[in-house]
C-alpha cells in the first residue's frame, strides 16, 4: 500500500482552517488517527489523503482547499480534464489544461514556456502568503506532472524542477519521491520541465477510463507514480530505528541480502533513482536527529550517541549539512509538523 509522510497530512487541512473549519471532523471522516500524525516517522495511506483532499473539497466548495483568496469551485477539475482529454498529444492536453486555468481564475498563475526541445510549466500564487507551508503549490504542481502521466498511460519522467522557496529540511525525504529529479530552490516561480519529446505521445486513455479517474479523484492521480516500491524506500525501512529511537548502523552488504539482491545490484537501482546507499544512510540520521531533537529533552551528547556519533562535534558538523542549522539552533526554531 502506497503511503505519505505525515508532514503532508499535517499541513493538508490548514487552509480549511483558516477557512474557519475544526479539521478533527476532516480527519475522523477520512479514518486518520491524528496522535499517530505526531509519531517519528509516521506515514499514513494515499487512499487516507484522497480522502481528506476530495472531503476539503466538498465540504468548501473549493479545490484550492482554502489556499486561495477566492474559491475554485468543486467540478473545475473535471471540466478542465473533459475539455483537455479530447487532444492529439499530451502535450496538447497540458496547454488546452493550463488555457482552461487562465480563464477560470487569477488565484494560481500557470503558464508554459517552451525552447527548442523542452517545455516548462510555471506557477504562482497571487497570494503566497495564504500557503506559507507550500502544500498547495507543491500539491498543485504534482497533480499536473500526474494528469500528464495519466493521459500518457506511462511515467513521463520531470528533467527539473524549481521552487520558490527554501529546500524543505524536515520532509525533504519524501519531497525528493514525490519530485525525483533535480531541484533548484528560491527561484522567481515554481516550475516542472519536462522533455517535449516525451509529451509528444498521444493520449492513450478511453473516455471511460476518464469518467473512471474522475470518479476516483484525486485517488488514481496521487499513485501515478509515486511508490513504496524503489529500492530507496525499500532500504530506507531496513534501516530505520523508529522503535529503538538508536541508529542501527548496518553494512551496504547487510541491507541487500535482507531485500533480496546483491549489493552491486541494490547500488545500480539505488543510483537510477538519483540515490545511493550513503545518501539513504544520512537521510535516517538526519530525520531521527530531527526528530528527537524537536520531540525530546534529550541532549545533543545522547542525540549524537544514539546516531553513532563518538563526538558531538562531528554531529554538530554533519546536522549543520543536513540543515543549514545547528543542532541547538534548529531545537530552538522548534518546528512543527
Amino acid at each position: 500500500m502506497a503511503t505519505i509522510d505525515a508532514h503532508y497530512f499535517n499541513v493538508c487541512v490548514r487552509g480549511a482552517e483558516r477557512r474557519g473549519y475544526d479539521s478533527k471532523g476532516f480527519f475522523a471522516r477520512a479514518g486518520i488517527d491524528t496522535n499517530r500524525l505526531v509519531e517519528i516517522g509516521a506515514r499514513e495511506s494515499v487512499e487516507k489523503m484522497a480522502a481528506l483532499v476530495r472531503d476539503i473539497w466538498i465540504t468548501l466548495d473549493d479545490e484550492f482547499m482554502g489556499y486561495t483568496e477566492l474559491r475554485t469551485k468543486s467540478g473545475s477539475f473535471a471540466v478542465m480534464s473533459e475539455y483537455s482529454f479530447h487532444s492529439a498529444s499530451v502535450l496538447e492536453a497540458l496547454r488546452k489544461g493550463v488555457q482552461f486555468y487562465a480563464v477560470l481564475t487569477d488565484e494560481i498563475v500557470t503558464n508554459i514556456e517552451t525552447d527548442r526541445d523542452s517545455l516548462t510549466l510555471t506557477c504562482h500564487f497571487r497570494q503566497p502568503e495564504l500557503d506559507p507551508d507550500h502544500y498547495f503549490m507543491e500539491f498543485w504542481l504534482i497533480i499536473w506532472h500526474r494528469l500528464a502521466c495519466w493521459f500518457a498511460g506511462e511515467t513521463l519522467p520531470i528533467r527539473a524542477a524549481g521552487f520558490s522557496y527554501d529546500r524543505p529540511q524536515h520532509y525533504y525525504e519524501e519531497f525528493r519521491r514525490l519530485f525525483p529529479c533535480e531541484h533548484m530552490f528560491n527561484e522567481a516561480r515554481c516550475s516542472l520541465r519536462f522533455s517535449i519529446a516525451d509529451l509528444l505521445v498521444p493520449v492513450r486513455r478511453s473516455l471511460a477510463e476518464l469518467r473512471q479517474m474522475l470518479t476516483n479523484a484525486p485517488l488514481d492521480l496521487m499513485t501515478i507514480p509515486a511508490s513504496d516500491n524503489s529500492v530507496s524506500r525499500r532500504v530506507r525501512e531496513v534501516l530505520r530505528p523508529w522503535e529503538q529511537g538508536i541508529y542501527a548502523a548496518k553494512s551496504a552488504n547487510e541491507v541487500a541480502a535482507e531485500l533480496g539482491m546483491s549489493p552491486v545490484v541494490m547500488r545500480r537501482r539505488l543510483r537510477s533513482e538519483g540515490s545511493s546507499f550513503r545518501k539513504v544512510c544520512e537521510a535516517v540520521r538526519r530525520d531521527l536527529a530531527c526528530a528527537k531533537l524537536r520531540d525530546t529533552g534529550d541532549s545533543i551528547e545522547n542525540i549524537a550517541a544514539d546516531l553513532g556519533y563518538l563526538e558531538t562535534r562531528s554531529f554538530t558538523r554533519a546536522f549543520r549539512s543536513w540543515t543549514g542549522s545547528s543542532p541547538i539552533e534548529y531545537r530552538m526554531q522548534k518546528f512543527l509538523y
